[in-house]
C-alpha cells in the first residue's frame, strides 16, 4: 500500500495552483505575526520597565558601585539609573521570553538532527510528493518560530533606536537576523539551520540572570552569578559555536554537492544570500567566543594572583 501511495504521489505532484495559494499564505502569516506581536513585545517590555522603575530598590555590589564611579547608592545619577534600570529590565524581559522561545526551538531542533538534505533545506513539493509529514510539520513550526523571531528583532531595533542599546555589532546581529527570516519564514524553507540559529538564544537565559545579579550585593547574589557566569559560558560554545556551527556547515555541504535538494519555492539568491549572512552570524559567534574565553583568563590569572 505504501508502495502504491508513494507511485500516485510521484505522478500526481501538487499543482502550480496549490503552491501559489500555499506561498501566499505564508507570507501573509509572517507580516500578520509581525504586524500583532511587535507591538504586544514592545508594550510589554516598556510596562515591565514602569514597574521595576516604581517598585524594584535593589542594593548594589561595591563593584558595581565603584564601575558606575560612586561609593553609595544615593550618589547615582538620574541618567545613570535610568540606564542601569533599562539593562536589568531588559535582562528580566529577555529571560522570560526565550525560557519559552528558545527552549521550543532548541527541542524541535533536536528533531531535525540526522536530517536529510531535502528536509534541512525544506522543498515544500518534494516533502508533500513524498508525504514526509513529520518534516513538513517541523518546516511549518520553524516558519512560525521565525515570524516570531523577526518580531523579536524588530523589538530590539526599535530600542536600539531608543539608545536602550548602543553597541553596533549588535545591531548588525538584528537587522542581519531578520533578512534570514525573510527566507526562513516568509518563504518558509531552511528549517534545519533555521531552527539552529533560533535555538542558540538558549544562552541568552544564564546571560539575562548574570547581567542581573552580578550588579547585586550579598553573598547568594554572587554565588548566582557565578552559577550563571560559568552556564552562560558553556551553553554559549554549545549553542552557537557548536550546534549552529555544525547546522551551518552542514548547510553550506548541502549547498556545494547536493544543489539538487534546494527548494524549488525559493529563489537561488535567496538562498546563497541567508548562507552568506548566517555564515558572518557565526564569524560575529566567534568573535564573541574569542572575548568570552579573554575574559575568563584573565579572572584565572587574576585568582591565581590572589
Amino acid at each position: 500500500a505504501d508502495c502504491l501511495l508513494t507511485i500516485w504521489r510521484l505522478h500526481h505532484p501538487p499543482s502550480p495552483l496549490l503552491m501559489t495559494l500555499l506561498a501566499d499564505a505564508l507570507e501573509k502569516r509572517y507580516e500578520r505575526v509581525i504586524l500583532v506581536l511587535t507591538p504586544a513585545l514592545i508594550l510589554s517590555q516598556y510596562a515591565l520597565y514602569l514597574f521595576m522603575r516604581a517598585y524594584w530598590k535593589p542594593s548594589f555590589s561595591k563593584d558595581a558601585l565603584a564601575h558606575h564611579k560612586v561609593k553609595a547608592m544615593d550618589e547615582l545619577s538620574e541618567h545613570t539609573w535610568r540606564g542601569i534600570l533599562r539593562e536589568v529590565c531588559a535582562s528580566t524581559w529577555a529571560f522570560h521570553f526565550h525560557a519559552v522561545f528558545a527552549t521550543s526551538a532548541m527541542y524541535r531542533a533536536w528533531d531535525m538532527v540526522g536530517t536529510s538534505a531535502t528536509q534541512g533545506f525544506g522543498d515544500y513539493e518534494r516533502l508533500l510528493v513524498a508525504g514526509d509529514a513529520n518534516a513538513l510539520n517541523l518546516q511549518d513550526f520553524g516558519g512560525l518560530m521565525g515570524s516570531v523571531f523577526a518580531s523579536l528583532m524588530v523589538q530590539y531595533i526599535f530600542y536600539f533606536a531608543l539608545r536602550w542599546e548602543t553597541e553596533m555589532l549588535q545591531l548588525f546581529h538584528h537587522v542581519a537576523f531578520i533578512s534570514v527570516t525573510v527566507v526562513l519564514a516568509r518563504r518558509c524553507a531552511m528549517p534545519f539551520v533555521g531552527l539552529f540559529a533560533m535555538a542558540m538564544e538558549i544562552s541568552s537565559l544564564p546571560l539575562a540572570v548574570m547581567t542581573v545579579f552580578r550588579q547585586l550585593d550579598g553573598e547568594l547574589c554572587h554565588k548566582i552569578n557565578g552559577v550563571a557566569s560559568l552556564s552562560f559560558a558553556i551553553l554559549f560554545m554549545l549553542s552557537r559555536v557548536g550546534l549552529f556551527g555544525y547546522a551551518l556547515l552542514l548547510t553550506l555541504r548541502w549547498r556545494l554537492v547536493e544543489s539538487t535538494a534546494l527548494p524549488v519555492h525559493v529563489p537561488l539568491w535567496e538562498v546563497d544570500a541567508v548562507l552568506v549572512l548566517l555564515l558572518a552570524g557565526l564569524l560575529l559567534q566567534l568573535h564573541w567566543a574569542r572575548l568570552i574565553v579573554l575574559k575568563i583568563r584573565r579572572l584565572l590569572a587574576k585568582s591565581k594572583q590572589a
